[in-house]
């Protein structure tokens, strides 16, 4: 399914108007937005803004899309390079791209849209932004000091500064350290150590590394071991052996090859079942309560759901299928505080909200519709009573909510945090 997106709906800048002498200025908007589902492809309209009308016979430049951490052919449509001109007497034209979605938990990504050998006007700045939002999300529990409840790793996507909120709350932040480079982000966390504090998994889009934060301490980082082939991705982290050690779900985007490591080693690793590319793992969570965590999987085409227990193809059992894709898992947590997971679905499209409790569409409550502004971007137990919390971030205001056990009724306000350059990674 293809949509068109106007500008007007994306997050975007528009570098000032400069002229030099009688030479206008030529500058391309960036953009952020949301990756959408699996099968979707977006297409989004950036600006080419010219300062003055162009004069007779226009004003063109060369156009180049160019890969970042978002990858041309998986995460957006490849392009050639094009000459886009803009007509006599206009002072703007739309250049569209095409984001492919899809249903895997991953760090924001971004490319670039490179502007070169221009007429008719010059480049105060050569090149645009296009950062696609990840809008796929499992359990997250993130007790990193160890205290009961679980906090919130902010990272900021312009400068590469962190921030912890303890208990997701803002006056009362840890710095554990920065991270230029935006070719690395937090792509899972768990207790890998096994000392009661979870740590953060890094993973380093540009050449594979991968580092540990243990208790999300920057000064701490131990180096583990690099995967190279860039088609593999965290997609899970539980504790799926029931050991007291977190242990990482790994998933091949192209052969749908599936791996894990145990306590976060890769010499402790073992091959799982592949699977067609089109199951997603939503996420994790141990949905029986014998203290090992499961693996719930979705399928992308069919609409049909899998749970495999303790993350073992040989242990599966199928749920009942959902075909409207538009419904999707979007955070798996213990909301009712019995031990045993739920999983806490929204419908994209709408905003509506479905909870099955343990896993079962048989024992399933409605909870209260909310605009589509607002995002699920975490979950975990913030107030320490024993049953996950939902954390909600509106992408135009900067507002934040929490949800306490999942529920409508139950909502506080946490402090907003205007500045989108920050995101949740966790």
């Amino acid at each position: 399914m293809r949509q068109q997106v106007a500008l007007g709906e994306l997050w975007s800048d528009r570098v000032q108007d400069i002229s030099v002498g009688s030479v206008p200025s030529l500058v391309m908007t960036g953009a952020r937005i949301l990756e959408g589902g699996a099968g979707q492809s977006l297409t989004v309209n950036l600006n080419l803004y010219l300062s003055t009308p162009a004069p007779p016979g226009g004003a063109a430049v060369d156009v180049d899309v160019v890969s970042g951490t978002a990858m041309a052919g998986s995460d957006f449509v490849a392009a050639v390079k094009r000459r886009v001109t803009i007509g006599a007497g206009s002072n703007s034209i739309t250049v569209p791209v095409v984001i492919n979605g899809d249903a895997m938990p991953e760090a924001t990504e971004w490319f670039k849209v490179v502007l070169s050998n221009p007429s008719g006007g010059w480049l105060p700045s050569p090149e645009a932004t296009i950062y696609i939002e990840n809008d796929d999300f499992g359990l997250l529990r993130n007790d990193f000091d160890g205290d009961g409840r679980s906090d919130v790793f902010w990272r900021n996507l312009t400068d590469g500064r962190n921030i912890l909120w303890w208990a997701a709350d803002y006056n009362d932040q840890f710095n554990p350290g920065a991270v230029a480079s935006q070719s690395w982000a937090v792509v899972g966390a768990g207790d890998f150590d096994g000392d009661g504090k979870s740590d953060l998994f890094w993973r380093n889009s540009a050449n594979g590394q991968n580092i540990i934060w243990p208790s999300a301490d920057g000064n701490q980082k131990r180096n583990v071991t690099a995967i190279t082939g860039l088609d593999w991705k965290v997609v899970a982290t539980g504790d799926f052996d029931g050991d007291g050690h977190a242990d990482i779900f790994w998933r091949h985007a192209t052969n749908g090859q599936n791996a894990i490591w145990w306590s976060g080693d890769y010499a402790a690793r073992t091959m799982e079942q592949a699977v067609s590319t089109t199951w997603k793992v939503a996420g994790s969570g141990d949905f029986d309560g014998d203290g090992k965590e499961d693996v719930f999987w979705r399928n992308t085409s069919t609409g049909a759901n899998v749970v495999w227990w303790s993350g073992d193809y040989a242990g599966y059992t199928n749920l009942t299928g959902v075909t409207n894709q538009a419904w999707a898992v979007v955070a798996i947590g213990d909301y009712a505080g019995d031990g045993v997971a739920d999983a806490f679905w929204r419908n994209q499209t709408t905003g509506e909200h479905i909870i099955w409790w343990n896993g079962s569409y048989a024992n399933q409550v409605r909870e209260t519709t909310v605009s589509t502004a607002w995002k699920l971007v975490a979950s975990g137990d913030y107030n320490g009573d024993g049953e996950s919390d939902l954390f909600w971030r509106n992408g135009a205001t900067g507002a934040n909510i929490i949800w306490d056990s999942g529920r409508y009724a139950s909502r506080r306000n946490v402090t907003g945090v205007t500045n989108a350059a920050w995101v949740i990674q966790q």
